[in-house]
């Protein structure tokens, strides 16, 4: 359920997902088990509002301070425009974050959310599915490499 300001590239702008095997309810999240937060402002603005134990994976491309969290978190930081600058496409920083959250969740594999790509892109951008399934691919290693399971902050 995407959510917009008047800002969508480099503002505040969100999206809640909410993943089940039943029937959903409500759409709506107010305390996430799990955050991608891109920039400062989206950090100080949800993280916050994120469950203790919950996974924080922050986009330190932007994000150059260490998030003033209540509790216990695991904090994955990873340098997702970067990444994204080295494959050759800065548009793609979101989809390094994906990769790394993937990852580190394991609810759904790299490989399906790159085979999933054509199917919620509009054909109008399938010429990005080469750097958009190498970002999540890259974000996967990310998480990998630097953290297995990730940071936990105390």
């Amino acid at each position: 359920m995407p959510s917009y300001g008047a800002e969508v590239r480099g503002g505040t702008a969100n999206c809640m997902v909410v993943m089940a095997d039943e029937p959903i309810a409500c759409p709506v999240v107010g305390r996430p088990d799990s955050l991608i937060v891109m920039n400062k402002a989206s950090l100080n603005k949800f993280a916050p509002r994120l469950k203790a134990g919950g996974l924080l994976v922050m986009n330190s491309s932007l994000i150059d301070a260490e998030p003033q969290l209540q509790g216990a978190y695991e904090i994955v930081a990873v340098p997702a425009d970067e990444l994204a600058v080295e494959l050759g496409s800065h548009k793609s920083a979101n989809m390094v974050a994906l990769g790394t959250y993937l990852q580190k969740r394991g609810r759904l594999t790299v490989d399906a959310a790159v085979q999933a790509l054509p199917d919620i892109l509009a054909k109008i951008y399938h010429k990005t599915l080469p750097v958009n399934a190498e970002a999540l691919r890259r974000g996967a290693e990310f998480a990998k490499a630097c953290c297995g399971s990730g940071k936990k902050k105390q």
